[in-house]
């Protein structure tokens, strides 16, 4: 009988060091591991064409939006990206849809020997399983993990584009402690000759060490930086001048947030090297569709995510420093005169300081803890909380579910319920706003 789905998602839990769940442990840096892991299996990934994106925030809603892109320019797309939320599946896309719970059950069974004689992590096998399940597709989006240079990602030779969203402060014990030095790693999936996409908010020092490493390559940096008025009124031939005449912008931002108008503009400097590439052919009503949709085009959740209009609840899976502040900055462009009741955890490695500005924005804290080896005990998170802001007024629940229940039954109609902290505390928020409550969102 064949190895079911549950219990091949079992075994590759129980058996693989997972970094989500473990941390640090079951950090496995290096390429050697997955480049004999695709060898066993036929190295699917010398079949597709790739856009690989790298980034310290950003990089997950700019794969979305550009294999949204690309399924509106009638491609086969396969998306990559991780962690998930909820399901496994959920890393694996193909035109949209997770991957069915066969794939992956047949696959584990195929290789486990394999997976085990190689000592792979249960990231590696996450990538070698994407590429295996994209291998007959036009183009696979793949986001890298951590890093860069040292993902298994990286495993791509020659990508028709490579991408780094942003560089900011985050996971420093394994990427640096400076913003050159997390640069650095992150540019390490630049290669010879292929274009490089760069976010336009990148600090200028860590834009000089990519700048640097593109040179050395031979490759072509693109900034993803557009004057908005001059485009608006230029008649140039540019992704962002034909939006414009769907008034994008002021659609996009009620759908994720301000920080996605920088997305938004990566996404379309990366269409225009695929333009110039060849790959497909700028078109104004598929731009716009991908865009307005890509939501339910691919399974985007999470990110400034409204699950509930009444009583108002919004996800975030802000989770250091910098996306902390495009979280606060969103909260007050959209929701400035309410009073916000945040539903808070965080990961046992995070530093509880880089979240201040959202503590001090927020009103009442419900201090939880999702139930996984790398959270933060509810306790100890709020002993650092009231270090930090003594007479913030929070309760310690523990339980995510409970919390959401007891933040939904007292809000008050000017009150913003906000989960965050961690995408380990929005999974579960989302198990139980899907499984629990049997809520659409």
């Amino acid at each position: 009988m064949s190895m079911k789905y549950d219990k091949a998602v079992q075994w590759l839990y129980s058996r693989l060091p997972v970094f989500q769940r473990d941390g640090s442990q079951a950090y496995k840096p290096g390429l050697q591991r997955i480049r004999k892991l695709l060898d066993v299996i036929g190295n699917p990934h010398l079949n597709v064409p790739v856009i690989h994106i790298a980034g310290t925030n950003g990089k997950g809603s700019v794969a979305h939006m550009t294999a949204s892109l690309l399924r509106k320019h009638g491609l086969n797309v396969g998306l990559y990206t991780s962690p998930h939320l909820v399901d496994l599946r959920e890393r694996f896309r193909i035109n949209g849809i997770p991957v069915p719970e066969d794939f992956i059950a047949e696959f584990v069974e195929r290789h486990m020997n394999h997976i085990e004689q190689i000592g792979a992590s249960f990231f590696e096998v996450c990538v070698a399983m994407a590429f295996h399940f994209f291998k007959t597709l036009d183009v696979a989006v793949i986001e890298v993990g951590m890093g860069g240079r040292l993902d298994a990602t990286n495993i791509v030779s020659k990508p028709l584009v490579s991408v780094i969203t942003s560089i900011g402060l985050d996971h420093e014990r394994f990427l640096g402690r400076t913003l050159p030095a997390i640069a650095r790693e992150k540019a390490g999936i630049i290669k010879y000759g292929v274009p490089v996409v760069v976010g336009q908010t990148i600090p200028d020092e860590a834009f000089e060490e990519i700048r640097r490493i593109a040179e050395a390559n031979n490759s072509e940096l693109h900034v993803a930086k557009y004057d908005l008025k001059e485009v608006k009124h230029s008649l140039s031939n540019t992704a962002l001048s034909l939006l414009f005449g769907k008034d994008m912008f002021e659609l996009w931002l009620p759908v994720g947030g301000k920080q996605y108008i920088e997305n938004l503009q990566i996404v379309l400097k990366i269409s225009e090297v695929l333009s110039q590439q060849g790959f497909i052919t700028l078109d104004r009503k598929r731009l716009y569709e991908a865009f307005a949709m890509f939501k339910d085009t691919t399974g985007w959740a999470g990110r400034w995510d409204i699950w509930s209009l009444k009583p108002l609840v919004i996800a975030d899976i802000a989770h250091n420093q910098q996306s902390v502040n495009v979280l606060v900055e969103n909260l007050e462009s959209f929701v400035p005169n309410k009073k916000i009741v945040s539903v808070f955890g965080i990961s046992n490695d995070k530093n509880v300081h880089h979240f201040k500005p959202f503590l001090e924005r927020t009103n009442l804290i419900y201090v939880v803890e999702a139930p996984v080896q790398r959270s933060m005990p509810a306790n100890q998170l709020a002993h650092a909380i009231s270090e930090i802001l003594p007479s913030k007024k929070m309760e310690v629940i523990g339980n995510v579910g409970k919390a959401i229940e007891k933040a939904m039954k007292n809000s008050e109609q000017d009150s913003c319920i906000v989960i965050t902290g961690s995408m380990f505390v929005v999974g579960e928020a989302y198990k139980w706003f899907i499984v629990k409550n049997s809520r659409k969102i």
